[in-house]
Formats: structure tokens, C-alpha cells, sequence
């Protein structure tokens, strides 16, 4: 497996935090890949694949292995032909073979290979899947499946970026939004819930990792820009600061709404969840 490819993972914090607008800046570099196909929806699939199919992890389960791999290849399939490709290398790296088993149907069973074995074989299958050489390294959003399993992937030369927004603000869009709806208590403890799990995550990363607040990526991007080159071993490029320039969104608040009739009632508490992400 070539030792040189490298992921970088994009994980959105609650709420509009700023990941597709970091994903799309590392997609106009040119030393980059980004491939939006291979989203949330495989990164997640990919989590009980890591979990249940290495023979020596204590969750090892055959049958819920070939389901979890039925499942990734599945959507693999379902991207393109270079997809395809990808699912049918992992199926003979894996020695998977088909089985059929009452009310789950007919399924893949791998394997009994090792929780070593079985990283580089998944990360080999995204790059694959985007066709691109292991030279250049693959940016992927990974929503909010930032755990401890999917950051595996990313070692030993990857990198994790995690996009967050003021709680105020992330607060005033869940409840205001037509999608997400949510009562103001609720979307207090939405956030207050994910902004922890994303800190624990975040203390026990075993790469390099940034943390991009969405306000300082529109109000300070050089600075930005200069750490994510730092963090993502990405070359500076004065073109590609122009092009990421160019492409910010224009509609982001910066200074947080305190006087909010959504926020009010709950400015204490997210008063403290800004000050833990470093907004003052």
C-alpha cells in the first residue's frame, strides 16, 4: 500500500459551521483533490466497517463484518466506474465471499484480517474511488463522524480540519432553519452535546488537526489560509489565496447576535461554549 497517501478530513461542527466553504478552498488548490461523492454518508458507513470487521478488536462480529462491508461496497458502486473499481479491490483485498444469510440476504463476509490490516485497505479504496495518484492528497468531509475510528485513516501524515461557528450564531441558524427546525432549548442542547463530543475527539487526535472558527476564516483568511497550508503540508499559493478569497461566503455575521430572542434566555450557557472554542 503506498505509505505516501494522505487524507485530510473536514469535519463540520453543529449546525452551518463552514465545512463545505474549507472543503471547497482545499478543492481549488492545485496540489489537492477533493472528492464530494465520498461524503458523510460512506465516511459513516466506513465507521462500523473499522468497528466490527478486524478480527481483533473486542466489537468483532462476522455477520454484522459482512454487513458493514456489503454496505461500503454498495455505495462504492454506486458512485462511478472508478467506484466500482474501488469496491472490487477492496473485495479481493478483503478475500471477502458472498454469503447469504435469512432476512439480511446475500452479503460479503471478509476476511479475518487485523485492525492494521484493515486501514490502509479502506483509505486505498477512497483514493482509488477518486482516481487520483497517492502523491496528491485527498480532502473529504466527514460531516460529523469525526470519531476516534475514523481518524485512524488519517495516520501517520493526515490531517483533520473541524470547522465550528459561535454558538449564538449556529443556535439562531438551527432554529430559524426550515430543514432543522428546533425549539431554542433544544438547539442549545444540540450544540452544547456536539461541541463536547467534538472536544474529546479533538484531545485525543492522534494527527495533526486545526480548528477553524467560520468567523475568523471570513474576517482574518490569510491567517487561515496560512495554517491550513501548515497543518495540510499543502504548498502557499498566491493564486489559490485569490480563488479562496474570491469564493467566501458574504453573509456570515461576525460579531454574535447576544440580544437574539432566541439567545437570551440562554446567554449564559452559551456564553461559556464560546469562550471553551476561543471566542471572546
Amino acid at each position: 500500500m503506498p505509505p505516501s497517501e494522505r487524507l485530510i478530513l473536514v469535519a463540520s461542527g453543529p449546525g452551518a459551521s463552514g465545512a463545505d466553504t474549507v472543503l471547497r478552498i482545499l478543492g481549488g488548490h492545485p496540489a489537492a483533490a477533493v472528492n464530494a461523492a465520498l461524503g458523510p454518508p460512506l465516511i459513516a458507513a466506513i465507521i462500523p466497517l473499522l468497528v466490527h470487521a478486524p478480527y481483533d478488536v473486542e466489537a468483532w462480529s462476522p455477520r454484522r463484518a459482512a454487513q458493514a462491508l456489503t454496505d461500503v461496497l454498495r455505495r462504492l458502486e454506486t458512485l462511478d466506474e472508478r467506484g466500482c473499481c474501488a469496491a472490487a479491490e477492496l473485495t479481493a483485498a478483503v478475500r471477502a465471499v458472498p454469503i447469504r444469510i435469512p432476512v439480511y440476504g446475500r452479503l460479503f463476509l471478509p476476511a479475518e484480517l487485523s485492525f492494521a490490516e484493515w486501514v490502509p485497505l479502506v483509505r486505498h479504496a477512497l483514493f482509488t474511488a477518486t482516481g487520483v495518484t497517492d502523491e496528491v492528497p485527498l480532502a473529504l468531509k466527514s460531516g460529523p463522524h469525526a470519531a476516534a475510528v475514523i481518524q485512524s485513516l488519517l495516520r501517520p501524515a493526515g490531517s483533520i480540519i473541524y470547522t465550528v461557528r459561535h454558538p449564538t450564531e449556529t443556535v439562531i441558524g438551527l432554529v430559524s432553519s426550515a430543514v432543522d427546525g428546533m425549539r431554542p432549548a433544544e438547539a442549545v442542547d444540540y450544540v452544547a452535546i456536539h461541541l463536547q463530543q467534538a472536544r474529546r475527539h479533538l484531545d485525543t487526535v492522534g494527527c495533526k488537526a486545526l480548528l477553524v472558527r467560520l468567523e475568523d476564516l471570513v474576517s482574518s483568511t490569510d491567517l487561515v489560509l496560512t495554517e491550513l497550508c501548515g497543518v495540510t503540508n499543502l504548498p502557499d499559493e498566491i493564486g489559490w489565496r485569490v480563488k479562496a478569497r474570491a469564493g467566501l461566503p458574504t453573509d456570515i455575521i461576525c460579531s454574535p447576535r447576544w440580544d437574539h430572542p432566541v439567545v437570551r434566555a440562554h446567554r449564559d450557557q452559551l456564553s461559556v461554549l464560546a469562550k471553551a472554542w476561543g471566542y471572546t
